[in-house]
């Protein structure tokens, strides 16, 4: 793979800042139909990186080396489509331990709060030593909250129900971030896992069966989203 030309931008001063916004304004004037959304991705070797999203994506033309991460300023409209991809080829090329932090809903705001943002979150989840590779911003509010309970009390939670939770299968697992993503709706999540409303409820009931939490109770379904951040 031919190595890649690599400008690195920095939120690290005002005038820096200034450097990198003007880079997002040319882009935006290239395509100003196009509504962008930033995509934020990490690895251990920076360099190795940029050059593997530049042969991923076909050209270097809508990548943001910001500090010690890559941006990828995508289509909203095909922010997941991009994110998933990308992720999924990191693991396919042995990138185990990488991050990609994308956008659901529509950017507020400037592009460039929003990738400091994305910086952020993605320290938050090197800090905690979150499990998965994939997350969407708006999944992490918890996460940040989860940073200001004291390590001692986040470890004895873990303790006490780690065990129950890496008892759930995949199904039960994608059963779990799905009902919650749907904001505990039995008919969304029907919908989207594609099963029969009595097959959620079977699965809910095995669920609680196993981990002693019910996710159809607030509370509990908390319990069991900061469970599937460290399992």
């Amino acid at each position: 793979m031919g190595s890649a030309a690599m400008t690195t931008y920095s939120l690290s001063s005002t005038s820096e800042k200034m450097k990198l916004n003007n880079k997002i304004e040319d882009l935006q004037k290239e395509a100003p139909k196009t509504s962008f959304c930033p995509i934020l991705s990490s690895a251990e070797n920076l360099a190795e990186l940029y050059e593997f999203l530049t042969a991923y994506l076909g050209s270097d033309k809508h990548l943001l080396v910001v500090d010690d991460h890559v941006i990828v300023m995508a289509p909203l409209k095909d922010a997941f489509k991009i994110a998933s991809g990308l992720s999924t080829a990191l693991t396919e090329n042995f990138y185990k331990n990488h991050t990609v932090l994308y956008y659901r809903n529509p950017c507020t705001g400037s592009l460039l709060e929003r990738i400091s943002e994305l910086k952020d979150t993605s320290r938050s989840i090197v800090r905690l030593d979150l499990k998965s590779s994939l997350y969407a911003v708006e999944d992490l509010f918890l996460v940040r909250i989860l940073e200001q309970i004291s390590k001692e009390e986040l470890s004895k939670f873990l303790e006490t129900k780690r065990s129950s939770y890496e008892k759930l299968s995949y199904e039960l697992r994608l059963t779990v971030k799905t009902f919650i993503e749907e904001s505990l709706s039995m008919s969304r999540t029907s919908k989207v896992l594609f099963i029969h409303r009595n097959t959620l409820t079977y699965r809910i009931q095995k669920i609680h069966q196993i981990t002693g939490l019910d996710i159809r109770n607030f509370q509990e379904a908390l319990q069991l989203l900061t469970l599937s951040y460290f399992v």
